[in-house]
């Protein structure tokens, strides 16, 4: 199932060196622009399915313990699954050449073909450390599940390499060695901004839903559960559908750049006056020898 090297199709993305952090954010817009309608046509659907599973929370909540889980397994563990396969497909769609010539979804479904179940175990990842950070820091943990979608690097590898979980793993630790901060960075700052604008989208779009005089708002006696679930819902996982292909456009692009060799620059050599240790015997006045 190994794979090595870098895919010819990705190494013929623009991808810029260094890498810097506006850098990324316009390869990754850049990229995003340039598969906008393929890249929603996967997102949206798989996005309003990962959002509008939250709504079987209530149903399925018999006791406390019942609703906890239900909780983590609708709300973290099965968008972390969605989220997943769509991070593979949607890298794949970013790289045309990769998904053969069946265009869209169809052609990125078949160019997982041999690598689903390492992207399914990839899944199972995301969602173990999602549900802790849930767990650890309520609803705000949120905002590492969309951090650790894919999870970025590592669903790339296993797609374009055609490694296992295992190998990917073993793969992004050697070419990342001493350079995690700048991919963890990039994507920790990137996975608040569209946790807040996702957010900021949704609350607005109510807001004006409601000034149209649409009937959103739960009725008097509680029978309407459309306010505060559905509708909300709907909403956010049609814009997390449209914004979402831009941090699988950022992934990409990091794990191009991970895939460069990582060279420290040679220090110029010191002059033989600024090191005394390099002078040589030659230079020191002999000494006169006493009679």
């Amino acid at each position: 199932m190994t794979q090595t090297g870098l895919p010819e199709a990705a190494e013929n993305l623009a991808i810029p060196d260094p890498l810097t952090f506006g850098r990324a954010a316009g390869v990754s817009l850049q990229l995003y622009k340039a598969r906008f309608g393929s890249l929603a046509a996967v997102y949206v659907p798989g996005m309003l399915v990962a959002s509008c599973l939250g709504l079987l929370i209530p149903s399925a909540a018999g006791s406390p313990v019942a609703l906890l889980l239900s909780s983590f397994v609708f709300a973290v563990i099965m968008p972390a699954i969605i989220g997943a396969f769509l991070s593979a497909a949607g890298s794949v769609l970013l790289i045309p050449e990769t998904s053969g010539r069946r265009p869209g979804l169809a052609g990125a479904w078949s160019a997982l073909r041999g690598t689903r179940l390492q992207v399914f175990a990839g899944s199972l990842v995301t969602a173990l450390i999602a549900s802790l950070t849930v767990f650890a820091l309520n609803v705000t943990g949120l905002i590492f599940l969309y951090l650790l979608i894919g999870p970025p690097i590592l669903v790339q590898t296993i797609v374009f390499e055609r490694k296992s979980l295992a190998e990917a793993w073993s793969a992004i630790k050697l070419r990342l060695a001493r350079r995690w901060s700048r991919p963890l960075g990039y994507m920790l700052s990137y996975a608040f901004g569209f946790f807040f604008l996702v957010t900021a989208l949704t609350i607005a779009a109510l807001h004006l839903l409601d000034g149209l005089g649409l009937p959103i708002r739960e009725a008097a006696d509680g029978s309407s559960f459309v306010y505060f679930a559905a509708v909300p819902a709907v909403l956010q996982g049609l814009f997390s559908g449209l914004l979402l292909p831009f941090l699988t456009a950022m992934a990409v692009a990091l794990y191009v750049d991970s895939t460069r060799p990582h060279t420290t620059p040679a220090r110029p050599p010191s002059s033989p006056q600024s090191n005394p240790s390099t002078q040589t015997s030659s230079s020191r006045r002999p000494r006169k020898k006493r009679r």
